[in-house]
């Protein structure tokens, strides 16, 4: 038996004593159940990074029924989730350049 032989049946061994196991699967939790409900709203925002943030306040100011659905654990997207730990320059020159809700959401 050359050698090549040998490692392609030691191989195909190998997964034929893991094949079981693996149809079997592990369950670390059981699966949720989604929870169907009916919602009245004027304007729906899906996905509560950045800009949907943004849009959801100021829809809410400007007086309609606003709903924001985010399937993640928080809201702020790739500011928050994605690493970017600096979210804007504000200020340049001397002088503030960038404000509104923007500046809102960083100032304390």
């Amino acid at each position: 038996m050359k050698r090549r032989e040998m490692i392609a049946r030691i191989g195909a061994i190998s997964v034929g004593l893991t094949a079981p196991q693996l149809t079997k699967g592990e369950m670390l939790a059981a699966p949720y159940t989604i929870k169907k409900q009916n919602i009245e709203t004027e304007i729906l925002i899906v996905g509560g990074g950045t800009a949907g943030v943004v849009a959801a306040i100021q829809a809410r100011r400007a007086g309609a029924k606003t709903t924001l659905i985010e399937s993640g654990s928080q809201l702020g997207g790739t500011t928050s989730t994605g690493g970017v730990s600096f979210p804007g320059i504000f200020h340049a020159w001397g002088r503030q350049i960038i404000g509104g809700i923007g500046w809102e959401l960083v100032h304390p």
